[in-house]
Formats: C-alpha cells, structure tokens, sequence
C-alpha cells in the first residue's frame, strides 16, 4: 500500500473516532477536500474502513463550491448581482469596463479592464472569506491603507485600480456566502499547501466542531529519484515521454506528468500520441487557442468594414454552406490582382464578387452598436445562418466556446439581461477577452494510463509513477512569482501569503513529490542560445545524495537507411516553345526549379496582408521611372522641374499598384535620397550623348524552335545609333559585379542582348541600391556573353527534349530563398547522395 492511501486510511480512521466519542452521524458532518479530485478518494477510503458492511453511511465529501452548490440548491440555486465579482471572464470583463467607467476611465477600459480583473482575481477568497454582514467594514478597514504612498502622480493609476478591485469584491456576493450558516455536526478540514481564507473563517466560527487534517508528514522519506538533464528542450520532451513509457512497461500505472509547461506538455503528450495512449487532463488548455475559437473570432473579424481580403478568406473557410471551389477561385483572383481589403472586391474579382453577395447579410448584420444582450441574439442568428452553429455544438471545445460568452442554451441568462452597449471592435475584444481567460478540458477517459496535473494537485494523490520535466530554475523556481500587483506592505495588510509563506508550500510540494515511489525529474540545459540551470531544488537534492542520474529512458533501434535522392523531373512530352531571362535563370540555377515553376507551372500564394516586400519595391521603382522617363520623352522639362516630375511619377505608381501608404512609409524616407542621386546619374547619362527610347518594352526573337521573349526594363540610344540595355537592379555593387566578372555566368543582360540580335548594344546594369549615389556597371564582353547564351541556350534546349532528368542541385545561394525547395525536399537530401 502506498504511503497516501495509508494516510487516507488512518484520516478515515480519525474522522470515524471523532465522530463516535461525540455522538455524530456521519450524515451530519462534512469533509472539506482542497480540490476536487480528492472527493473519490476520500469516499473510497472511507469505504475501505468500512470493509463489507453493506450499511455504511457516508459524509458529506464536499470543496466549498461543491458544499455552496447543494446548500443553494432547494432554494432555486444562487443568483449573483449585475455588478458582483463572478469568476466568469465574460461577464467579469464587463463589469471590469462599467467599474473604470465610473471612474472616468472609460476611454482606457480595453487597456486597462485586463490589470482590474487581475487584482479583483487576487482578492476575491479574502473577500469571500467576510461574512456578507461585515463585508463593507472590511472594505472601509483596507480603503484608506491599501493606497498609503500611492498618492504621486505616477501611481494615480494604479492607486484608482487598487480602489476599484476593494470596493468591486468588498461589495459582491458569493456562492459561498451560504456556508456562513452552515452547521454541521463536525467540519473536517484537509488541509491544502496553502490556507483558504474562507475555511479558516468557517472553522474559527464553528470552533472546537472544526477539526484540521493533514495529509502529509513534516518530512517524508523520498522515494525512487531519477534526476535527467537533457540537452534541449526536444530531447527532453523525448526524455519525459520515454520515461512514461518505460513507467507504464514496468506495471505502474497510472503516470502523472507534472504540467509545469504547457507548451513542453504538450509536445510530450504528442510525442506519446502515436501509442494510443489513455490522457486524462487535469490541467487543460486556453480555450482561445482551440479550432472553434479561432473559427468564432474569423467570423467577426471577417464582419470589420475594413476586413482584409486575407481575414474574410480564413472565415470562408470555415464554412460549408458555401462553395469550396468558388472560394479557391475567389482566393486566386485576390492574389492575382493583389486586392487587400475585401471592400476593394470589384468586377475583376468575379468569384469573390458573388460570394461577397453571399455572405454580405450576415457580415453587415454585425456592424452596429448594440447592447449585449442583442449581440447574443444576433450572433446565434449569424452562426445559424452561416452554418457555424451546428458546427460548434458538435465539438466539445466548440460547446465550451458557447458557453464562456453566454450563448449556450443552459446559460443562466445574466448576460443577456445585460444593457451594455458594445461597438464590434469592442465585442470582438470583448469575446476574445472571455476566451483568453477560460480554460478548456477534453473529457476524461474511464481508465487513464497518464494523467496531466499540476504540482499542486499531486497532494494526496497516490499515481504509480511521476515524472517532472521543466525542473530548471525558471520554471520551477524556490521562491514562486507572487500573483497579481501587490508589494509587501499591501500583502501583509491584506492578508495574503507573503514570499516566504509561498516558498515554504512550493518546497512542502516538491517534498510530497519526492516521497512518491518512483520518480523522474527532467530539466535541458540548453534553450536555443541561453543557458539553463536546474531549479535550485534539484540542485539541493542533488547534492544531498537522494537521488540517481537516470540514464537515457529511450529504447534505441537500428533502421536500414534508406538514403533520399535529389529529386528530378523530365519534359516529357511538354515542348518548350519559348523562354523568358527568369526561366532560363532558374534553368541554369537549379533543373528542378524550372521544372517545378516553368513546366508544372506550380507557384506559391500570394500574400495580402498588405506588407511590402522586395518584389513590391522593385515593381513600384520600375513603374515610377517608366512614367517618368515617357513624360520627359512626350514634353521638354526643364532640369529644375524634374524632381517634381520623378516625385509625382512615384505617388501614381504607388496608387496603380495598390500599395498601402502606410505601409510604404519606411521606405519612402529613403526616397529623397534615391530620387536626388538618379537625377545626377541621368544628367551625366545624357551628356554622355544617351538618350531614352523605351521602358519596360516587349522582345521576341527566334532561336530555331524556342522563342526568346522577355520584358527590357529600358532602352537607351547612343547618338552613333547604338542601343543600349540598362537593367534596373536593386542589389549590391559587389553582387553585380560579380555577375559581370564572368561573362558566361551573366544571364540577364545576354539574355536582352539575345532579344536583339540584329543590333549593335552595349548593356549595363543601373544599381540602385545605394540610395545616396546611382552607379551605373557595364558588361564589356555582351556580345560574347550573347552568342554564349544562345548556344547554351540551344544545347540545354536540345538535352530536355532528349529527355535528359532535371535535377535538383541543391547546392549554393540559390536555394536560400528557393520557393520549390520543400517540393524538392532540399534539407532532407545528403550531399553525397545522387540520383
């Protein structure tokens, strides 16, 4: 028998002793349990007292809110006020908002609703504690000393916060207000690590009918301690779960596993997801993070008059009463057009035209302000009518997403009674307020093999086997972060635990772990570019020689490797007809890119959140410097009045593309600079006898069965008659040079040599990079490089159609930015390994 179900037993034993030398029925008294699940256990060492006596009677087995619960019950079940404190952050986060209204802080609610919500949450038990009665004296008692040297300016804030939480708990009732008038025969109390305000009040009240329990010893034996220190935080997710493994192997079970960190949990319980696996989870996870509330807050996102095109896609999505195809369709013509902001939908967008008539009831019906009342109704209405609501009652994170904001049908109905008049982007805060602060649970299966706890929790508890990753000192700290914003002084006049009243219940818990039979302790050492420590707990076990160094719980396997080839494709029976400068640079830069991009045609999505990214510079730089060039070439203008010129030029590309000003601010700082540097290289250009002829003109040329076709950024005339090639380039001096240096590596400025092959040019890239001066590097040897082109051209042309594989390289820096390097499984491929 473990040491907790022997403890359980004599408890058990106590309490009956207690109740015969004071003549009490057992129906009389009640047993407080900190935390719910010790209320099966209790029953059931209560009953193993009893052994086979088939009349046993039994205790009430109750937590204060369970107790609160039964005694409200025969009178209709408790009602809590407009304006009380509840626990519940829908209905809290509202009255946090009416509270900072009536301090004249209405215009901060949303910032500051949050920081009230969390101190009321530091002081609501004191608060429960009082008797209803004596509440307010309570209230008066702490009003005045709580703020003592907070009267600066600096705090006025936080001291008119303070204020409100007193007097927003000080002045709400409580479920638990019932068990002030509770009389029992006897109240067992077990005691937690902490003291409950609320039962130390009842037991002072009840006097020598209140009797205190402890579960554990002042020192317990420790058990079986493994101590893991694992090299990252992958390899000890890999560690936790190998130890549950090999736990459960060896006959223990049920494993708890300790949830210090959630994210780490979770990767462990994944890990361990592939067996199966029986999880019951205690601790459970934020219900915003959840595929129901993610769909939910899509919907009213998507229902903003400024909603990006991105945000109305994701919630179309989510639906089924629309046509998924149609969707894709609309999603292209989006991306194809580069509309960001779904009100900006036009007769270019046919398909996102018809499904913006589709889904425009149901957004627009979102827009108003009304009470909350209304917004219940309307929204159930909308996830009716969209088909969302069918949905989320069919999933159990779906149901609990309902119910945290009042829109299940067994809601009490307080918040519908509520007359508070909400805007959208309110409502939208508001709902993902409520989210973010509630916490969703899977159901429990019958028989669990691991079951997810907190440290806390394990108290008189009795699993197989424990394991606890995320030892290390921040996660499992001796002295715990104190909760909510009060210093010292306020703690100590409030009544609540001080630092070291805290640190005292952490080690008592780390203690009752250690006295488990079986134990793991897992901590890294490494967190990507930061070091780690074991908690100082660990190090003081470690030191006092109670424990192993675990050696490596993963259970090795030899696989055969099963080496992964470079990927390839071949043209087949798809003839290559014409050819761009881009495609023959991915040709030459990586086979299987231009079969991926060229051939297959694939590419990847657009974005239309609205950032500006390389692509978009160089598209809106080109398009001003062609309007600019065409204007000079329709008109004179002087040299003085070209910079207004260039500037307006600017203004009407960034409009014809759609680009967001905002978003282009940075980048416009840095304009004057460019501007002012390409108009003294354009003055030296045309001394130098240059004068423009085209931007941005369409090329044909033929090369035997392949067309040569291509857009030349610009063209400039000698006056000998010689046509010059300028490509515009964003990059670096040296890059350019480099591509210059070889001239049979330049495939750019040969490429628009080759669309010109009965002409005499010269070709020179114009860097543009250097937004203080514009230098412009020629290629000397362009006809050399051209007739190299064509001929490489020809002959790689000739071995495609032959049906030579197109490879992946895999090799240098044109794979750093490769959009087909996942289909090519790059990073997966050994250097040594060929096709």
């Amino acid at each position: 028998m473990h040491v907790s179900e022997r403890r359980w037993r004599e408890l058990a034993d106590q309490m009956a002793e207690q109740m015969e030398r004071r003549s009490c029925h057992p129906f009389g008294c009640v047993v407080l349990v900190p935390f719910a699940q010790l209320v099966p256990i209790v029953r059931q060492a209560w009953l193993a007292r009893a052994g086979q006596d088939a009349a046993v009677y039994l205790p009430q087995i109750e937590t204060t809110q369970t107790w609160a619960q039964k005694l409200w019950a025969p009178r209709g079940g408790f009602q809590s006020g407009e304006s009380d404190y509840t626990g519940r952050a829908a209905r809290d986060t509202l009255t946090a908002w009416r509270w900072l209204s009536s301090a004249n802080l209405g215009a901060f609610r949303r910032d500051l609703g949050p920081t009230l919500m969390e101190t009321a949450r530091s002081i609501w038990r004191l608060a429960a504690a009082q008797v209803p009665a004596d509440r307010s004296r309570w209230v008066e008692r702490l009003r005045k000393d709580l703020i003592d040297g907070m009267e600066v300016p600096a705090l006025a804030v936080e001291a008119t916060v303070a204020q409100l939480a007193l007097a927003w708990v000080g002045t709400s009732a409580y479920p638990t207000d019932v068990l002030h008038q509770a009389q029992p025969d006897l109240l067992f109390v077990i005691q937690g690590w902490q003291t409950d305000p609320l039962v130390t009040c009842l037991a002072e009240r009840l006097g020598d009918r209140a009797i205190g329990l402890a579960l554990t010893q002042a020192k317990p034996a420790i058990g079986r301690v493994a101590t893991h220190a694992c090299q990252s935080r992958e390899e000890q997710a890999q560690y936790a779960a190998a130890c549950v493994i090999r736990r459960l192997s060896e006959g223990r079970q049920p494993v708890a596993l300790i949830a210090q960190d959630r994210a780490l949990t979770r990767r462990i319980v994944a890990l361990l997801a592939t067996r199966g696996m029986a999880v019951r989870d205690e601790t459970g996870w934020t219900l915003s993070t959840t595929r129901a509330a993610a769909a939910l807050m899509a919907l009213l996102r998507a229902a903003r008059p400024m909603a990006t095109c991105d945000q109305v896609l994701d919630w179309l999505g989510e639906l089924e009463t629309v046509d998924a195809g149609q969707v894709q369709q609309a999603q292209a013509q989006l991306r194809q057009k580069r509309v960001r902001f779904w009100k900006d939908v036009g007769a270019t967008q046919p398909a996102a035209l018809a499904l913006g008539a589709q889904i425009a009831p149901w957004l627009l019906g979102l827009r108003s302000t009304r009470s909350v009342g209304h917004w219940l109704q309307d929204l159930k209405q909308t996830l009716m009518d969209c088909g969302q609501w069918s949905r989320l009652h069919m999933d159990p994170a779906g149901r609990a997403v309902l119910k945290s904001i009042g829109l299940d049908d067994d809601d009490d109905g307080a918040l519908r009674r509520m007359n508070d008049r909400l805007t959208l982007a309110e409502w939208t805060e508001w709902v993902g307020q409520a989210m973010e602060s509630s916490t969703f649970a899977p159901e429990h299966p019958a028989q669990a093999q691991l079951v997810l706890i907190p440290l806390g929790q394990l108290l008189g508890r009795a699993p197989a086997a424990v394991v606890l990753p995320g030892a290390d000192e921040r996660r499992l700290p001796v002295s715990p972060e104190l909760p909510g914003p009060w210093n010292a002084r306020q703690r100590r006049l409030l009544g609540l635990p001080d630092r070291q009243q805290v640190a005292d219940a952490q080690r008592a818990a780390w203690l009752d772990l250690l006295s488990r039979e079986q134990v793991d302790v897992l901590w890294h050492i490494r967190d990507e570019d930061e070091d780690c420590m074991p908690s100082a707990l660990v190090r003081e076990l470690q030191l006092s020689g109670a424990c192993t160094v675990g050696e490596d719980p993963r259970v090795w396997r030899e696989v055969c490797a099963q080496p992964v080839v470079r990927a390839q494709g071949r043209a087949g029976s798809r003839p290559i007809e014409q050819l761009s400068a881009s495609a023959y640079e991915d040709l030459r830069a990586c086979p299987y890119r231009f079969f991926a991009q060229r051939l297959l045609g694939l590419s990847e999505a657009e974005e239309l959140d609205g950032r500006i990214d390389g692509r978009d510079l160089g598209r809106w730089l080109h398009e001003a410097l062609r309007s600019f060039h065409q204007t000079l070439q329709s008109q004179p203008i002087d040299e003085k009045d070209r910079l207004l010129v260039l500037d307006r030029a600017a203004q009407e590309a960034m409009d014809r593309a759609g680009l967001d000003p905002v978003a282009l601010i940075p980048h416009q700082a840095s304009w004057p600079l460019l501007r002012d540097a390409y108009l003294r290289w354009l003055a030296r250009h045309e001394a130098e006898g240059h004068r423009f002829e085209a931007a941005e003109s369409w090329h044909e040329a033929a090369l035997d069965e392949v067309r040569l076709v291509g857009r030349i950024d610009r063209v400039d005339r000698k006056v000998d008659g010689e046509v010059v090639l300028i490509d515009y380039k964003t990059e670096s001096q040296d890059r350019i040079k480099g591509r210059v240096r070889n001239a049979s590596e330049d495939t750019q400025l040969a490429f628009y040599a080759a669309l010109r092959p009965q002409d005499r040019v010269s070709a020179i890239y114009l860097s543009l990079a250097d937004r203080g001066e514009v230098h412009s590097i020629a290629q000397p040897r362009i006809h050399e490089a051209r007739d190299l082109l064509r001929q490489g051209v020809l002959a790689d042309i000739a071995r495609l159609h032959d049906g030579q594989a197109l490879v992946a390289l895999g090799q240098g820096e044109s794979c750093q930015y490769c959009r087909a390097r996942g289909l090519c499984r790059r990073d997966f491929v050994s250097e040594e390994v060929s096709p």
